[in-house]
């Protein structure tokens, strides 16, 4: 447990420094107000504005993970660059290169560093500290574990006990030497990061995106795809680069991507290569556009109680869209027209709900979700069955010889 008297100090600190990051964030805030001259340039003000306050940390988000001290001077580090009124660093950014000493200090190689300090906080109230003399460090090496003599210390142990939540938290309190030497690995290199569940390859990874971006003037967060294994895993990533100031980093499942090797059920060779014949996407086309109903002549497509389409202008508006480059893209322009015609026959258009013109379009134009069932009828003769997510189901035939 720290001493009192030097929690009071370094809360002192911390009040301080907070304080300072509260009057940057409320002249950020102010600052569009203050702007004059042309539209565009005062959108771009605010935009560029916007982008510094999401860099600023919460007003209650701790100024500092940690300090450490050197012969000349003491600097805090955290996850953003906080400065006084004077312009003065009172708090320097974790990714920077005045921060690494922080990370790469160890008792055979202090690199500098006298006392090193990791700070356990509530918001930004110091509750605590593990203080490292590395001078006196040294001098208990040979009592020291294989783990501890990597640099995994209390603060690491103690991250590690915490409840786990739904979401992955930053661990730039708790990256240690070898991990920290890996982050800043040079951008024009492949890196491949190997251990098992557990290790902290996931976290690594997503830092040195964080550390690049904030080192590599060449490198926009637009640049970077973050692609994980599935969405569960993804969704569960997807905090931390915020958290660390870095927001539009794209993320995507693998899933995503493009489509994936089917894992059902084998298939046998003359089927496998039905499907592979020419003459398939004919088949297909044909089936997909038989689900497509033109009205009788006379009727209407009811859209609500006493709003309806003649059935000339719908039927009109399905040959026109029917040649489009998809089936989908087809409906997509289909139901544009039935939502324009839709709302220019009433004077309450804003009545008409999306669900309303989907299930309009629908009764015409139904959205199918799989075609499956490719059977031989006989020899040379084989039947496509496409289904719908109601059940409904529209079949087509073709003759093909197959080789």
């Amino acid at each position: 447990m720290a001493d009192a008297t030097q929690l009071a100090v370094e809360q002192e600190y911390f009040d301080h420094a907070a304080k300072c990051r509260e009057r940057s964030r409320a002249t950020l805030i102010a600052a569009p107000a203050n702007t004059a001259g042309p539209n565009a340039s005062a959108a771009e003000i605010k935009r560029k504005i916007d982008e510094l306050l999401a860099k600023l940390s919460g007003p209650d988000e701790a100024v500092a993970i940690g300090r450490f001290d050197t012969e000349f001077e003491t600097l805090y580090v955290g996850k953003r660059r906080i400065s006084d009124d004077d312009g003065e660093p009172l708090v320097i950014n974790w990714q920077a290169p005045a921060a690494a000493p922080f990370y790469r200090a160890t008792f055979d190689e202090p690199i500098g560093v006298l006392r090193k300090r990791d700070f356990r906080t509530e918001k930004n109230r110091v509750l605590d500290f593990d203080e490292t003399v590395f001078a006196d460090l040294a001098g208990r090496v040979a009592e020291l574990t294989s783990n501890e003599h990597d640099g995994i210390n209390d603060t690491v142990l103690r991250d590690l006990d915490e409840d786990r939540t739904g979401e992955m938290r930053d661990i730039v309190q708790t990256i240690h030497a070898s991990q920290y030497h890996l982050i800043r690995q040079p951008l024009d290199r492949l890196l491949i990061v190997q251990g098992g569940p557990g290790t902290g390859k996931s976290v690594v990874a997503l830092h040195r995106v964080s550390w690049l971006l904030f080192n590599e003037e060449s490198l926009a967060p637009s640049d970077v795809l973050v692609i994980g294994p599935n969405p569960t895993f993804t969704k569960y990533i997807s905090s931390v680069l915020p958290g660390l100031g870095d927001h539009d980093v794209h993320h995507r499942d693998i899933q995503s991507l493009g489509p994936q090797r089917s894992d059902g059920r084998e298939e046998d060779r003359e089927t496998a290569e039905l499907k592979g014949y020419e003459g398939m996407a004919g088949l297909l086309e044909r089936a997909l556009r038989l689900r497509i109903r033109e009205l009788p002549d006379g009727t209407r497509l009811e859209i609500v109680p006493g709003l309806a389409l003649h059935a000339a202008g719908v039927n009109q508006a399905v040959s026109a869209a029917v040649d489009a480059a998809s089936y989908n893209s087809g409906r997509q322009r289909f139901r544009a027209w039935v939502e324009q015609a839709a709302r220019n026959a009433t004077q309450r258009p804003e009545a008409l709900t999306a669900t309303i013109f989907d299930n309009a379009v629908e009764r015409v134009w139904p959205a199918l979700t799989r075609c499956i069932e490719i059977k031989p009828a006989h020899s040379t003769t084989y039947t496509l069955t496409a289904r719908d997510e109601a059940g409904h189901s529209v079949q087509q035939s073709a003759t093909v010889e197959v080789h």
